[in-house]
């Protein structure tokens, strides 16, 4: 299987995983089986906000916005 790195493919890569998931028990499952204990750390990182990801550039910036008025949360 190839290495799809940080490419434009790779997000609608993981769009399809994602819709796949969701929509499909047995392949859900699949994963769950495949994927063994990262089952919960996947779940915590999804319960993230995913600004919390950002880098500290970014964060100050939405920070900047938010005082500003220009951004929400």
């Amino acid at each position: 299987m190839p290495a799809w790195g940080l490419t434009p493919e790779s997000a609608q890569r993981l769009r399809a995983l994602l819709a796949a998931l969701r929509s499909t028990p047995g392949f859900r499952e699949a994963v769950l089986r495949r994927c063994g204990g990262c089952a919960l750390e996947a779940a915590a990182l999804a319960a993230e906000d995913p600004q919390s990801w950002a880098d500290e550039d970014l964060k100050a910036k939405r920070a900047e916005w938010r005082r500003a008025g220009l951004a929400r949360g």
